[in-house]
């Protein structure tokens, strides 16, 4: 705890009394908007299940990270009077504000600590919000200020960055979403005993873990890990939302700030994947085929001539639309039918076909976007169990959205 607290009994008091409310988030529906960013380094087959940050970073979707604040601010002189008549000698306000100090919180959050799952603060930037299939960040900033009533003098004022930030796993219904606090500035009575209570709330099929509690000093960066779970077997999709109230005992109301939540963060537990495991959902995932080296070089070619040349372009990052996975068989059997029913290649060859059968963008539905290949049949086997293993790898369920980048 801060050292310099000047008044632990009466500072214990407000805090116990603040984290007993209840805390409301407001539903805030940031902007989005998609983002264009160039490919890196791809990961070879057999690599970790788990798409890690860097590589997810390719398809990111940014929404602006602002937040969602509820206090009671006077609006002019009058009102500063009626809460004064109502017996309020001090009220903290808090508003919007730019996070200040990006660096030392970002970096509070990369520092190895117990428990805590790779992080994807170099994901996001202050300001902003960002999320990808399997990791999340928030950068954002506020202030506040304690108002003496009915004068209207400002007794203190503080600036706060808060940075939040998920990996998920894809082989587990339980993760951790580290958070980090800095107290950037203060004047006055906020430079003091100056508290944040950290509430994570989870909408959908989730349970986190309890609220944290932080005394603040100026300069000061402070981490911490919740424990996220999404018990059972059933798919849910679920929501994470920080909730934080700032206290200082020289304005019995405290002022909150509700946060955008990292979600939707689905957990699964299908059969066919013999796992369970989360993703953001809404994000496309990403699978790779290569022109060399993995034996699948004849599938890749007709598949890259196929996106280049065909009129929708499908799974062509920012040419087309991604491919859609379909999980039925009677669908991949028609699309299979539509492609290759009358092809007759005798072994070692077979019909490779793209946009892939086991899709909504197959031959049965865009005739004009297939393309066959005559290709060896061990290549087409070997990209078939590269595709099966991306499927568990990506969580995609029917009508999950994916790239198909050709590597050379």
């Amino acid at each position: 705890m801060n050292k310099r607290l000047r008044y632990p009994g009466r500072l214990a008091a407000v805090i116990a009394a603040a984290a007993a409310l209840t805390v409301t988030m407001l539903g805030l529906v940031p902007s989005v908007s998609a983002a264009a960013s160039a490919p890196a380094a791809p990961r070879a087959h057999g690599a970790s299940a788990s798409m890690g940050a860097e590589e997810a970073a390719l398809y990111p979707l940014e929404r602006t990270g602002q937040s969602t604040v509820t206090s009671t601010c006077p609006a002019g002189r009058a009102e500063l009077s009626r809460l004064a008549r109502a017996g309020i000698g001090t009220i903290e306000c808090v508003e919007r504000g730019s996070a200040a100090v990006a660096p030392a919180a970002r970096a509070a959050l990369a520092r190895p600590r117990a428990g805590a799952t790779p992080t994807a603060t170099g994901l996001c930037s202050p300001g902003r919000f960002v999320r990808t299939r399997h990791a999340a960040c928030n950068f954002t900033g506020f202030t506040f200020a304690i108002i003496e009533l009915p004068s209207g003098k400002v007794l203190g004022t503080g600036n706060v960055d808060y940075v939040y930030q998920e990996s998920l796993s894809a082989s587990s219904r339980k993760w951790t979403l580290g958070a980090a606090v800095e107290l950037a500035s203060a004047t006055g009575v906020a430079v003091d005993d100056t508290v944040v209570i950290n509430v994570m709330s989870c909408t959908g099929g989730c349970i986190p873990s309890p609220a944290w509690v932080q005394a603040l000093v100026v300069g000061k960066v402070y981490g911490f890990d919740f424990t996220i779970d999404s018990p059972g077997t059933k798919t849910d999709t679920t929501g994470q939302a920080p909730h934080l109230t700032v206290v200082n005992p020289a304005a019995p109301n405290p002022a909150r700030v509700n946060l955008p939540s990292l979600g939707p963060a689905r957990c699964d537990s299908i059969a066919y994947a013999k796992t369970s495991g989360c993703v953001f959902s809404d994000v496309a995932a990403a699978y790779y085929v290569y022109l060399k080296g993995h034996n699948e070089d004849q599938v890749a070619d007709n598949i890259e001539i196929a996106q280049k040349t065909k009129p929708h372009h499908f799974g062509w990052y920012k040419h087309g639309d991604p491919l859609t996975r379909a999980t039925s068989s009677a669908v991949a059997a028609d699309n299979r039918k539509a492609a290759c029913g009358k092809t007759h290649y005798n072994k070692p060859y077979s019909c490779d076909e793209y946009p892939f059968a086991a899709t909504f963008q197959g031959a049965h539905y865009f005739p004009a976007d297939n393309r066959t290949a005559k290709v060896l049949g061990s290549q087409n086997s070997a990209e078939g169990a590269y595709r099966i293993n991306m499927y568990r790898s990506e969580r995609l369920l029917n009508k999950d959205a994916y790239w198909v980048f050709v590597i050379s």
